[in-house]
C-alpha cells in the first residue's frame, strides 16, 4: 500500500516533501536548470580533463550567444546582395546590345572583350545573386561577388580619375535612364562593397576564428 502511494498513474514515481506537505513527482526536481558556473565547477573537481571539458563548454556556450546576432546580420546581409546582383542582371540581360555599349564607354576593356563581357557577365551576376539568396555554395558565391563588386568599384575609381563621366550600366542599360554623377556611383558602390566586406568576414573569418577557439579550449592549460 506504501508503494502504491509513491506511484502516479504512468508509473512516476512520487518524492515526499515533508509532513503535511504531499508529494511531488521525482521529475520536478530536476526542473531548474543547473547554470553554467555550476556545471563548469562539478566538471573541474578532481580532473584535469574535466577542466578541459568544462573550457570547452563553456567557450562553445559564449560562442552561441553572441553569434546568435551574427547569424542575423550576416542573413541580412546575404539577402541584400542577393538582390542587388539579381535586381543587376535583369536589364542586362533583356538588353545585351544596350550594356554593351556601356562597357564600350568605360574604355578599359579591348573591343575583342565587349560583346563577350555584356553576354557572360549578366548571367554571371544573376547565377551568384541566386546562389546568395538560397544560402548555397556561399564560399564561392561570396568569394565572387566580391571580386566583382571591386571590380566595378576599381573601374569607376579608374574612369574618375582620368576625368570620364559615363553611365554607370550597374542596373539600367542605355541613354534612358537619369544621370548620376560618378561620385554618386563611388558611393553606391562603397556601400555594396561594405556589406560585401561584411558578408566575406562572416563566411570566412568567422569560422576560422570559431575553430581556432574550439582548438584552444581542447589543450591543456599551461
Amino acid at each position: 500500500e506504501a508503494r502504491g502511494k509513491q506511484l502516479l498513474a504512468g508509473r512516476r514515481r512520487l518524492v515526499p516533501q515533508g509532513r503535511g506537505s504531499g508529494h511531488l513527482p521525482a521529475r520536478s526536481l530536476f526542473h531548474r536548470q543547473p547554470d553554467l558556473d555550476e556545471l563548469v565547477r562539478d566538471l573541474t573537481e578532481g580532473s584535469l580533463e574535466g577542466l578541459r571539458l568544462a573550457t570547452l563548454v563553456k567557450k562553445i556556450t559564449e560562442h552561441r550567444t553572441e553569434s546568435k546576432g551574427m547569424r542575423m546580420a550576416q542573413t541580412a546581409a546575404r539577402l541584400i546582395m542577393a538582390g542587388i546582383f539579381v535586381y543587376a542582371s535583369i536589364d542586362k540581360i533583356a538588353h545585351p546590345a544596350a550594356f554593351a555599349k556601356d562597357v564600350y564607354n568605360y574604355q578599359i576593356l579591348p573591343d575583342a572583350l565587349i560583346n563577350l563581357t555584356a553576354l557572360v557577365l549578366p548571367w554571371l551576376e544573376l547565377i551568384l545573386g541566386l546562389c546568395l539568396l538560397a544560402g548555397v555554395w556561399m564560399p564561392g558565391a561570396v568569394l565572387s561577388a566580391n571580386g566583382l563588386l571591386s571590380v566595378f568599384f576599381a573601374a569607376l575609381l579608374f574612369n574618375m580619375a582620368r576625368g570620364l563621366d559615363v553611365n554607370c550600366g550597374c542596373f539600367s542599360t542605355g541613354n534612358n535612364i537619369p544621370a548620376m554623377s560618378a561620385g554618386w556611383y563611388l558611393v553606391r558602390d562603397a556601400l555594396f562593397l561594405a556589406v560585401g566586406i561584411f558578408l566575406l568576414y562572416a563566411v570566412f573569418l568567422k569560422r576560422r576564428l570559431k575553430n581556432h577557439t574550439v582548438v584552444e579550449a581542447g589543450k591543456e592549460p599551461s
